[in-house]
């Protein structure tokens, strides 16, 4: 998950988490309240954060270039 994805919106957000759950088998009952409760979560960190989740835990994988302010090509 990308803490802000320029063009996604939340509904679009929650029926790809519903997809996603449906395809891998699990239970898309509560994908409103799990996509709820994601988007909170990750309201914390900076846009451009990279998020991932395991078992029930999240945590920052990486950070864009553009939430760190890198410019491309600079070192």
């Amino acid at each position: 998950m990308v803490r802000d994805l320029p063009g996604i919106t939340e509904t679009e957000y929650l029926e790809a988490l519903r997809n996603s759950l449906d395809a891998q088998g699990w239970d898309a009952r509560h994908a409103d309240a799990e996509a709820s409760r994601l988007l909170t979560e990750v309201e914390r960190w900076p846009v451009g954060a990279i998020v991932e989740r395991f078992v029930d835990g999240l945590s920052v994988r990486a950070l864009s270039d553009a939430s760190i302010g890198r410019v491309p090509g600079r070192r």
